[in-house]
């Protein structure tokens, strides 16, 4: 399989710290550890806890909050991701993690 040409690539430029934050309609997770466990609640706009997932690993989270969540914006989604990562480091590292 040939290598791709990096040097032809296109690049594009990268805004750095453009974090504006939009409020998802669907509504916003809380994310902790608990237990020695990741902890994951999503609440709607009305501060109500509609689901809680518990799990040691971020990539089993990711996927079952996506097949519950399926309609979540790709910003939250990568939002979550990055959050569910940092909650699985400090978790096997034995550090304090707080939500972002």
């Amino acid at each position: 399989m040939k290598s791709p040409n990096l040097d032809k690539a296109v690049e594009l430029p990268v805004i750095e710290n453009n974090y504006d934050l939009t409020i998802d309609p669907l509504g916003y997770f809380l994310i902790r550890l608990n237990n020695q466990k990741i902890e994951v609640g999503f609440c709607n706009n009305d501060h109500q806890m509609l689901y809680k997932w518990t799990s040691k690993s971020a990539k089993d989270l990711s996927k079952a909050i996506v097949d519950k969540q399926p309609n979540i914006s790709t910003s939250h989604a990568i939002y979550i991701g990055r959050e569910l990562q940092q909650a699985e480091h400090a978790l096997q590292n034995n550090q304090v993690y707080i939500q972002d």
